[in-house]
């Protein structure tokens, strides 16, 4: 597996989130407008997604994925004290398959079960990579609605 890191998300990143939040999200891509207003529309998405997140989780931790020392993905992380909440990750294509999502994933989980919490996801159901990826760290179907799988690993031993 290649060596990686994570840091603080900083104001210098921002290009670089929204290519990730475009690659993460191919849904978009399926849209039947234009390049430019697909564009506008992602941004705005985006920027939803980023304020959305801020107000719910103040205190979250938004930080960047550097593999082998370039920027590789994100991953927003919310802990409060009844869970651990995953509330989005995201790599590249090319950093993708090589084990990095699932350690920094498997750190988190065993962060949690150290704390007797859960770790909870949700996933967009049209995202079928991204349910089986949670699957096999061991998340579980917890409820579900016409959009989103919401996703929980016990803090229990497996």
């Amino acid at each position: 597996m290649p060596a990686f890191a994570l840091r603080s998300v900083t104001p210098e990143d921002g290009d670089f989130l929204l290519t990730v939040f475009r690659v993460s999200h191919p849904e978009y891509e399926m849209l039947p407008v234009g390049e430019e207003q697909k564009r506008q529309l992602i941004g705005m998405q985006f920027q939803l997604q980023t304020s959305d997140y801020r107000a719910r989780y103040p205190e979250s931790r938004h930080e960047i994925i550097e593999v082998d020392g370039k920027k590789a993905g994100r991953i927003w992380v919310a802990r409060t004290d009844c869970e651990t909440r995953i509330l989005d990750v995201g790599l590249l294509p090319e950093a993708r398959n090589r084990g990095v999502g699932a350690a920094i994933a498997s750190r988190i989980i065993a962060e949690a079960k150290a704390c007797g919490k859960p770790v909870t996801s949700s996933v967009l159901k049209a995202n079928a990579g991204s349910l089986r990826w949670h699957q096999r760290l061991g998340f579980r179907l917890k409820s579900e609605d016409p959009f989103y799988f919401y996703l929980e690993c016990l803090a229990s031993a497996d």
